[in-house]
């Protein structure tokens, strides 16, 4: 039992104190554990390629990947709680507060465009860190235009550009959204993307926020129909508050939705599902990673990923350039 409240404490401190998203929760518990022993020193960021072959949160890949190699399954699901916890029950709080915020106030404004400002720098961050190791090839460079052509210029779904990128990955060798203007999206099918972002999530919480733009945001979004500025609000507040972006915003949107139940079930069906493939992948991936078909794979959905963070970036910088009157 002392070992797994070690595991928990440990994870949940990292996530408390720590801001920026996953890859920063991921570098850090690198230099945590190492030194505690509990891993090599640079085992986590040599398994971040793995990490991000596996749909879902970086954050919770990390957690369940260092606690399964300190406690098994038990450990696994030990950190990915101590992981996620502060996350879930401070945007709970912030969900609470936020239309209480005045928002028109001038200063509140300033401080939420200095809030998309360093958010911006956090995603052209993650984009060169991701840039180096993913686009060494022509065809990552051709699958990375088609998907940013396909979903910024041609409006395809975020789900039909990525399972063509997957599919391009395999076959060559080296989702459809139901959003009719006509009829009314049951609230409750929500909660089907979340589920759905659990295994789409590929490269951590920036690659989701097209879906999030796909699903929440503007007049013809199936739920919510939040403003462009509003989200971008609320996604600068996801990376200064603790915890992974992707648990931050859904547990925002869960809120919105059906309150506090609606929050902790929206965190759960992002988090679980693709923790559950993790832990198996990190047991069996290892062993298949040079099979065709999984390098086929990854070939694809890598740039694919880095042209959802692409479509990110210019979403927010065009909402400050806007704010600002240009």
């Amino acid at each position: 039992m002392k070992k797994y409240l070690e595991i928990f404490f440990r994870f949940f401190a990292i996530s408390l104190f720590v801001v920026g998203g996953g890859y920063v929760i991921a570098a850090v518990a690198e230099r945590v554990f190492s030194r505690l022993g509990w891993i090599k020193e640079g085992e986590v960021i040599e398994h971040l390629p793995v990490f991000q072959m596996i749909p879902g949160i970086i954050a919770a890949h990390t957690a369940v990947y260092v606690g399964s190699k300190r406690g098994g399954v038990i450990g696994a699901a030990v950190a990915l709680c101590g992981a996620t916890l502060p996350s879930i029950v401070v945007f709970t709080i912030v969900s609470l507060v936020y239309d209480s915020l005045p928002l028109e106030n001038t200063y509140i404004k300033i401080a939420f465009l200095l809030m998309r400002l360093v958010l911006i720098w956090f995603v052209i961050s993650a984009l060169v860190r991701s840039w180096r190791r993913i686009m060494k090839d022509i065809f990552s460079y051709c699958v990375f235009v088609a998907v940013f052509t396909s979903i910024f210029f041609l409006k395809f779904p975020v789900i039909l550009s990525l399972a063509m990128a997957a599919i391009s990955g395999i076959v060559f060798p080296f989702r459809e959204q139901c959003k009719s203007k006509h009829f009314q999206v049951p609230a409750w099918m929500a909660f089907l993307c979340f589920l759905q972002y659990s295994f789409l999530g590929f490269g951590g919480g920036f690659s989701l926020v097209p879906m999030y733009l796909e699903d929440f945001v503007g007049p013809d979004a199936p739920f919510l129909q939040i403003t462009i500025e509003e989200f971008s609000s609320i996604i600068s507040l996801t990376q200064i508050t603790p915890g992974p972006i992707g648990v931050n915003a859904v547990t925002f949107f869960g809120f919105r939705l059906y309150g506090l139940i609606g929050a902790l079930v929206a965190s759960f069906l992002l988090l679980f599902p693709s923790a559950i493939m993790s832990f198996f992948a990190f047991r069996s991936l290892e062993k298949f990673k040079e099979l065709r078909f999984v390098k086929g794979l990854m070939c694809g959905i890598r740039p694919a990923s880095l042209a959802l963070m692409m479509i990110a970036l210019i979403v927010f910088g065009k909402s400050i350039f806007l704010e600002l009157g240009f």
